[in-house]
């Protein structure tokens, strides 16, 4: 498949034709990008609506086609500017965000997983802390500063904003689906 618009033309793994092939394949594929100077050849990983192409260590595209299950891409692009004016610490930093032909595109940063451990704060029983460790992904202060943050920001997110491929290094990084409260 390849996108083609008058900002990027990516091209998506040979053997998968459409989005929906996309979306149903390999989690990981090859990948073929060009936007604006850069010229990427890698790989790209899909999540259950959008595919993230890390182009350099510092910065990635995000793409996403439009999902009746969820928000329209006009809303997405609404929430992904704001999030960009904000400059929030709870969210990359984004540095442009477009809709062209039936897909949003938002070029971010790149977050590493830091992979550290959860703290257990000093109140939880002794039997307790290793399973908080072993299954927690977000620790309970990082989850009182996302969920303040998005209160504040009058921010709705989407039901799995914790899960480790959507919470990385202290940032939210699948917010594309969150949806503004302009009445909170």
């Amino acid at each position: 498949m390849i996108l083609k618009t008058k900002d990027i033309t990516c091209s998506l793994s040979n053997e998968q034709a459409s989005w929906n092939a996309i979306m149903n394949g390999n989690k990981v594929f090859e990948v073929e990008l060009k936007y604006k100077d850069i010229n990427f050849k890698g790989r790209a990983t899909r999540g259950d609506d959008a595919v993230w192409i890390p182009f350099s260590k510092e910065r990635g595209i995000k793409i996403i086609a439009e999902n009746d299950r969820y928000i329209s891409l006009e809303k997405s692009l609404d929430t992904a500017t704001y999030i960009q004016q904000v400059n929030s610490d709870l969210f990359p930093k984004i540095y442009n965000a477009w809709i062209d032909q039936e897909h949003l595109f938002i070029e971010m940063e790149n977050v590493q997983n830091n992979d550290s451990k959860i703290r257990v704060p000093r109140y939880i029983p002794n039997d307790h802390k290793k399973y908080i460790e072993d299954n927690l992904v977000i620790s309970l202060e990082e989850a009182d500063f996302a969920t303040n943050e998005m209160f504040k920001l009058s921010l709705n997110p989407e039901d799995e904003w914790y899960k480790n491929t959507n919470y990385k290094s202290g940032k939210v990084v699948d917010f594309h689906r969150f949806d503004r409260k302009n009445d909170r």
